[in-house]
Protein backbone atom coordinates (compact mmCIF):
# COMPACT_ATOMS: atom_id res chain seq x y z
CA UNK A 1 0.00 0.00 0.00
CA UNK A 2 2.82 2.79 0.76
CA UNK A 3 4.08 2.45 -2.97
CA UNK A 4 0.28 3.60 -4.02
CA UNK A 5 -0.34 6.10 -1.49
CA UNK A 6 3.56 7.79 -2.12
CA UNK A 7 2.45 7.92 -5.88
CA UNK A 8 -0.82 9.47 -5.16
CA UNK A 9 0.27 11.97 -2.43
CA UNK A 10 3.54 12.74 -4.74
CA UNK A 11 3.56 15.92 -7.37
CA UNK A 12 3.47 14.76 -10.29
CA UNK A 13 6.90 16.03 -10.99
CA UNK A 14 8.70 13.89 -8.44
CA UNK A 15 6.22 10.97 -8.33
CA UNK A 16 8.55 8.51 -10.45
CA UNK A 17 11.45 9.47 -7.77
CA UNK A 18 9.34 9.09 -4.77
CA UNK A 19 7.93 6.05 -6.02
CA UNK A 20 11.41 4.35 -6.58
CA UNK A 21 12.48 5.31 -2.80
CA UNK A 22 10.17 2.31 -1.37
CA UNK A 23 12.33 -0.41 -3.18
CA UNK A 24 15.15 1.29 -3.17
CA UNK A 25 14.27 1.07 1.09
CA UNK A 26 13.63 -2.24 0.54
CA UNK A 27 16.93 -3.31 -0.96
CA UNK A 28 18.46 -1.25 1.50
CA UNK A 29 17.44 -3.33 4.61
CA UNK A 30 18.25 -6.29 2.55
CA UNK A 31 21.37 -5.32 2.57
CA UNK A 32 21.62 -4.15 6.42
CA UNK A 33 19.78 -7.08 7.05
CA UNK A 34 22.79 -9.64 5.18
CA UNK A 35 25.32 -7.98 6.89
CA UNK A 36 23.81 -8.66 10.27
CA UNK A 37 23.52 -11.83 9.47
CA UNK A 38 26.93 -12.90 9.13
CA UNK A 39 28.44 -14.94 11.61
CA UNK A 40 30.68 -12.50 13.31
CA UNK A 41 27.50 -9.72 13.92
CA UNK A 42 24.39 -11.92 14.45
CA UNK A 43 24.40 -14.64 12.65
CA UNK A 44 25.02 -17.29 15.43
CA UNK A 45 23.08 -19.65 17.44
CA UNK A 46 22.73 -16.95 20.59
CA UNK A 47 21.79 -13.97 18.98
CA UNK A 48 19.77 -15.15 15.46
CA UNK A 49 16.02 -14.45 17.36
CA UNK A 50 17.13 -11.20 18.25
CA UNK A 51 17.99 -10.60 14.67
CA UNK A 52 15.20 -11.81 13.42
CA UNK A 53 12.28 -9.67 15.56
CA UNK A 54 14.71 -6.62 14.41
CA UNK A 55 11.67 -6.53 11.68
CA UNK A 56 9.10 -5.82 13.92
CA UNK A 57 10.47 -2.54 15.09
CA UNK A 58 10.11 -0.73 11.36
CA UNK A 59 6.20 -2.63 11.27
CA UNK A 60 5.14 -1.59 14.57
CA UNK A 61 6.50 2.08 13.52
CA UNK A 62 4.66 1.70 10.17
CA UNK A 63 1.27 0.74 12.05
CA UNK A 64 1.70 3.81 14.74
CA UNK A 65 1.83 6.55 12.36
CA UNK A 66 -0.61 5.31 9.46
CA UNK A 67 -3.71 6.63 11.12
CA UNK A 68 -1.81 10.42 11.39
CA UNK A 69 -1.30 10.12 7.57
CA UNK A 70 -3.94 11.42 5.57
CA UNK A 71 -6.31 10.20 2.90
CA UNK A 72 -5.16 10.51 -0.81
CA UNK A 73 -6.43 13.70 -2.33
CA UNK A 74 -6.56 11.66 -5.48
CA UNK A 75 -8.86 8.80 -3.43
CA UNK A 76 -11.06 11.37 -2.26
CA UNK A 77 -11.67 13.59 -5.72
CA UNK A 78 -11.90 10.85 -8.29
CA UNK A 79 -13.87 7.97 -6.18
CA UNK A 80 -15.43 9.99 -3.60
CA UNK A 81 -15.95 13.45 -5.46
CA UNK A 82 -15.26 15.32 -2.40
CA UNK A 83 -14.00 17.78 -4.06
CA UNK A 84 -13.01 20.32 -0.56
CA UNK A 85 -11.12 17.96 1.53
CA UNK A 86 -9.38 16.67 -1.55
CA UNK A 87 -8.13 20.89 -1.40
CA UNK A 88 -7.47 20.55 1.79
CA UNK A 89 -5.68 17.68 1.87
CA UNK A 90 -3.42 18.73 -0.92
CA UNK A 91 -2.93 22.60 1.03
CA UNK A 92 -1.63 20.44 3.94
CA UNK A 93 0.52 18.22 1.97
CA UNK A 94 2.29 20.86 -0.39
CA UNK A 95 2.80 23.49 2.17
CA UNK A 96 0.36 25.89 0.00
CA UNK A 97 -3.15 27.72 -0.74
CA UNK A 98 -2.55 27.25 -4.28
CA UNK A 99 -3.35 23.48 -5.23
CA UNK A 100 -5.47 24.76 -8.21
CA UNK A 101 -3.37 23.05 -10.99
CA UNK A 102 -2.83 19.96 -8.76
CA UNK A 103 -6.68 19.19 -8.46
CA UNK A 104 -7.26 20.37 -12.32
CA UNK A 105 -4.85 16.90 -13.13
CA UNK A 106 -6.50 15.35 -11.21
CA UNK A 107 -10.11 15.96 -12.51
CA UNK A 108 -8.50 15.40 -15.83
CA UNK A 109 -6.94 12.17 -14.64
CA UNK A 110 -10.23 10.74 -13.40
CA UNK A 111 -12.01 11.88 -16.63
CA UNK A 112 -9.26 9.59 -18.19
CA UNK A 113 -10.35 6.71 -15.93
CA UNK A 114 -14.12 7.24 -16.72
CA UNK A 115 -13.06 7.01 -20.68
CA UNK A 116 -11.41 3.53 -20.45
Amino acid sequence: FVPMYVGEVSPTALRGALGTLHQLGIVVGILIAQVFGLDSIMGNADLWPLLLSIIFVPALLQCILLPFCPESPRFLLINRNEENRAKSVLKKLRGTADVTRDLQEMKEEGRQMMRE
